[in-house]
């Protein structure tokens, strides 16, 4: 069943918020970051005119701007959210950050989130997504990949041409990623949580992260 993919940046840290959905129009959210009410139009606009149906929020990880449109998109459509169960979520930090940065959290709250572990098989409505954990963003980072498009959503796990930040160091995301990600296809596409997309043959190139996993043994 055909898979079709829509990335909206939203809020002023251009987060990269993605709707994949099938032919049967059913639908998963990732990230929704839309924090006003222009934006949630423009997310609510688009599955209204494409006559999809969101079956689920899914979450790289539980940063605000990764959130912000969280409640938005639960309470229109009446579905869960899922993050990973190692997501340490703090709450006060991300209204701060929130405020700091501009960014309306509009009451989202992860509190009532679902969860899922690494290499679990996510489904929804014939939508079917491998999680791989990821940590070192935070503990609970994931990336989401999707085998019939060779698709993975990286969260803020990877950036374009380099690694994202990471709170614990890079050895230990470097090793997961050499086990769990270097060995994806090699025309796999990277679809960030910031920023413009890449593939698994630009990174090998042009990545030193990368360049460093393929040399070691």
């Amino acid at each position: 069943m055909r898979i079709r993919l829509k990335k909206f940046i939203f809020n002023p840290l251009k987060v990269n918020s993605f709707l994949l959905w099938n032919q049967a129009g059913h639908c998963i959210v990732i990230d929704p970051g839309c924090h006003h009410v222009a934006e949630q139009k423009i997310l609510s606009d688009f599955i209204k005119a494409m006559n999809i149906k969101p079956m689920a929020i899914l979450l790289t990880h539980g940063h605000m701007d990764h959130i912000a449109g969280t409640r938005f998109v639960s309470n229109t459509y009446g579905v869960d959210i899922y993050v990973h169960e190692k997501e340490e979520i703090n709450q006060g930090k991300n209204e701060y950050d929130a405020h700091l940065h501009k960014v309306n959290l509009d009451g989202s709250d992860l509190s009532a989130a679902k969860t899922f572990s690494g290499g679990q098989q996510l489904s929804f409505g014939g939508l079917n997504l491998t999680v791989i954990h990821t940590p070192g963003h935070t503990m609970g980072s994931v990336c989401f990949y999707e085998p019939s498009r060779h698709w993975l959503f990286t969260g803020d796990t990877l950036t374009k041409g380099s690694l994202g930040f990471s709170h614990d160091g890079y050895l230990q995301l470097m090793h997961t990623l050499k086990q769990e990600v270097l060995s994806l296809p090699e025309d796999t596409v990277f679809f960030f949580g910031h920023g413009p997309e890449s593939s698994m043959a630009e990174e090998k190139e042009h990545n030193s992260f990368f360049q460093r996993m393929m040399k070691s043994p």
